[in-house]
């Protein structure tokens, strides 16, 4: 809330806080679940000098993710080689095996088949011995995030988690080939910008990008929103109510070929397109009838409408991977997030509000203080009484406000972790990043 100070007086009266009305968005759509930000610089990506061709033969994908992990010293002493469990104990056999009791309904044997083809042994449609430990190799074998450090490979456990199944079977955006695809048509669209307007430009990334979405059976986006990124603290934004694609105007004005800004608007527009992707998915699984779960509020209703003719089964492949993402955003632990965020508008509105009332009180001080200088008798001594009582007051405003930004710091932080948590971004983090690399290496 804007803080107005009042009219001056011969005496003004010193100014308090107005108290902030509460922020309650009408629906999660206020909370835009797409956001990549310059903190994608952090991120530990490595661009190394050699250049791959990359293409969507088996293990193309290894090959650059192994490309983008590079640029560190191949000359160092290798660390002695640990022994690895080439099994699974009895006992995280039965953990595996009861996991998957717990999640019949999600499981099937329908799913297990599928699995069980997938890594080439018997289908028999049950989470058996042959099954559980045929997943762990496939877990030590295979890695999620190959080209950032630190989080790289999946539990041994046995548990063909939806984060495993997108790895196992993937689809929509995070299709190899619609990767390779897209990064060389962003290429060939943004080679051709030199003469363009800006207007001209974000007319072919909207079609770039329905195009994209089309081939996945993905709605059109509505529009492209241009944004100011440095205000935004963002890169791109999607925002499902609208079903909208915001993008930073400096990324498309000032991108050129080969530049690390073209590079990085391709990673930000198959990032944000992949939420769309994210979202129509957990839509389609909302939309049926079976599941006991909500539509979602936040989605489009034009785009709503379209899911519920695609409706997702819980116990599919497809199900499962997009019931990691609705968990997220809407399941049980998900209001608890959507609170803290209400808290933090909250206090950025306390925080803007003290800070105007303190403004104000200093604007009176020096007034008064001008006109203490000026008069005398008994006015003089009024006047040094109202300088005494705002000094004190904006005293305890300065504290106060301290103690708000202290807990705006917090929940900063907590945001953050929020974010860092987020199925939806970690998934779009990592294929977004393997865009950007093809784009810079063709």
């Amino acid at each position: 809330m804007e803080f107005k100070p009042k009219p001056k007086t011969a005496a003004p009266q010193a100014q308090t806080a107005a108290q902030p009305s509460a922020w309650q968005p009408s629906t999660p759509e206020l909370q835009p679940i797409g956001k990549t930000g310059p903190w994608r610089r952090s991120m530990g990506l490595k661009f190394p000098d050699a250049r791959e061709t990359a293409q969507p033969e088996a293990g193309a994908e290894a090959k650059v993710a192994a490309k983008i992990a590079g640029n560190t010293a191949v000359s160092a002493k290798p660390a002695a080689a640990q022994p690895v469990a080439t099994k699974l104990t009895d006992k995280q056999i039965k953990e595996a095996q009861a996991w998957y009791a717990a999640r019949k309904d999600q499981y099937t044997p329908e799913v297990l088949k599928q699995i069980q083809q997938k890594l080439g042994i018997a289908a028999t449609g049950k989470a058996d011995v042959a099954t559980v430990q045929a997943i762990a190799k496939w877990q030590r074998e295979n890695k999620d995030w190959p080209y950032k450090a630190g989080d790289e490979k999946f539990s041994v456990d046995g548990k063909a988690s939806a984060k495993l199944l997108e790895k196992m079977f993937p689809s929509g955006l995070n299709d190899w080939s619609q990767m390779v695809d897209f990064s060389a048509k962003a290429r060939k669209a943004i080679n051709s910008w030199k003469n363009l307007s800006l207007d001209q430009r974000k007319a072919q990334v909207i079609i770039l990008i329905n195009q994209t979405l089309a081939g996945i059976g993905v709605p059109p986006i509505k529009t492209v929103i241009l944004i100011d990124g440095k205000a935004e603290n963002a890169y791109g934004l999607f925002l499902a109510s609208e079903w909208t694609i915001s993008i930073d105007r400096d990324l498309i004005e000032n991108c050129t070929k080969d530049s690390d800004k073209a590079s990085r608007l391709a990673d930000t527009l198959y990032h944000e397109m992949r939420h769309a992707d994210q979202n129509f998915a957990l839509s389609r699984l909302a939309a049926n009838q079976e599941t006991k779960y909500p539509n979602p509020v936040d989605t489009l209703s034009s785009v709503a409408k379209i899911a519920a003719q695609r409706p997702l089964k819980t116990g599919s492949i497809e199900g499962i991977k997009a019931n990691r993402f609705y968990q997220y955003k809407y399941g049980p632990e998900s209001e608890s997030r959507l609170k803290t965020r209400i808290q933090f508008r909250a206090l950025e509105n306390k925080e803007k509000s003290i800070s105007g009332a303190i403004k104000a009180n200093e604007e009176n001080l020096a007034e008064l203080l001008v006109k203490f200088n000026k008069t005398s008798g008994q006015e003089k001594v009024d006047i040094g009484k109202a300088i005494k009582s705002v000094r004190s007051l904006i005293e305890s405003q300065k504290k106060e406000l301290a103690n708000v930004r202290l807990e705006l710091s917090q929940l900063t932080r907590k945001i953050d972790q929020m974010y860092d948590e987020s199925p939806l971004e970690d998934d779009a983090w990592r294929i977004g990043g393997m865009v950007g690399y093809l784009y810079g290496h063709p």
